[in-house]
């Protein structure tokens, strides 16, 4: 079963990862190419082939980064959109703004959380030179109610994060089921709102606290080091993802994500606090429309 929701008719959670790169885009796009292919076979296709009546077949959308969002040429995801697709980004000298999306067709379902399976990459550099480029995927569990296997795919989402951080370098990266919002993580949707600022700090700060966390080489320092890490970090288990020239570690909760615990959220809150990207209080509205998060889990706990 999923973790406890919030008693609020608003939330709605979804399944969602996400990691960012400051890596030049020249170097990693055909990387980004097979790593899309890879999520195509072991992530898309099981997920859609027991889908729910009232969907919408999935599209792609490949732009380049300073065309988005004026020029949107959006093939159906069958054979012949994937290969336009994919052949389109090999051409491209940059990180292209690319949207695999698919929406439902059920007239009762909110605006705001329409998709029900989401692959975007932002390229924000070509906007913020010193930002960092994102990767995020979004798989609504409301939609597949029953039909999706929340730990069994949480689980593939980590092993393709491993796979793509052994081809290439990246900044940080999480996996949680919660509320969530395009190109930002719950935390920053809850406090910190001006995301392509905060591209600028993924190398030296994370973007909240979830069931599973990638650090890299300043997160790790800055908590005192591997060894440290592994003696003292609240989580079930540090696994090390470094490479020859990249430390990287991934702290995970004890436990699958489908069972998360208030207490988990809360220990590994304090014990990241000195990481977070620094929240802004006054923009938490107080009124019942508020978006509600799991990451709120108390109002004494990890209120910033």
């Amino acid at each position: 079963m999923p973790p406890a929701a919030p008693d609020n008719p608003l939330y709605v959670p979804d399944l969602s990862a996400a990691v960012s790169t400051r890596v030049d885009p020249a170097e990693y796009t055909p990387l980004l190419v097979d790593w899309l292919l890879r999520m195509r076979r072991d992530i898309v296709e099981p997920i859609l082939t027991t889908p729910p009546a009232v969907l919408k077949p999935p599209s792609i959308v490949v732009t380049p980064p300073d065309e988005f969002p004026f020029s949107m040429l959006v093939r159906p995801l069958d054979e012949k959109g994937w290969h336009w697709a994919t052949g389109r980004m090999r051409l491209m000298a940059s990180q292209p703004h690319v949207m695999l999306t698919a929406d439902t067709l059920d007239p009762g379902w909110q605006p705001s959380r329409s998709q029900y399976l989401s692959i975007v990459t932002t390229p924000w550099r070509v906007e913020c030179p010193d930002s960092s480029n994102l990767i995020e995927i979004m798989i609504s569990a409301a939609c597949f109610a029953e039909a999706l296997d929340l730990d069994a795919t949480a689980a593939k989402l980590k092993q393709s994060f491993r796979n793509l951080a052994s081809l290439i370098r990246l900044d940080t990266g999480f996996i949680t089921f919660d509320h969530t919002g395009r190109s930002a993580s719950p935390y920053e949707a809850a406090f910190v709102p001006l995301h392509i600022e905060n591209g600028r700090l993924y190398t030296t700060h994370l973007r909240g606290y979830y069931w599973g966390n990638l650090l890299t080489e300043h997160h790790i320092d800055q908590l005192g080091g591997v060894d440290r890490i592994r003696s003292e970090a609240p989580v079930g288990s540090v696994e090390d993802w470094s490479t020859e020239d990249w430390p990287a570690l991934w702290l995970e909760m004890a436990g699958p994500i489908s069972q998360v615990t208030d207490q988990q959220i809360r220990e590994l809150h304090d014990y990241f606090e000195p990481l977070l990207i620094p929240p802004r209080t006054d923009i938490r509205s107080e009124t019942p429309e508020w978006p509600p998060y799991r990451i709120f889990v108390g109002e004494d706990s990890v209120q910033p």
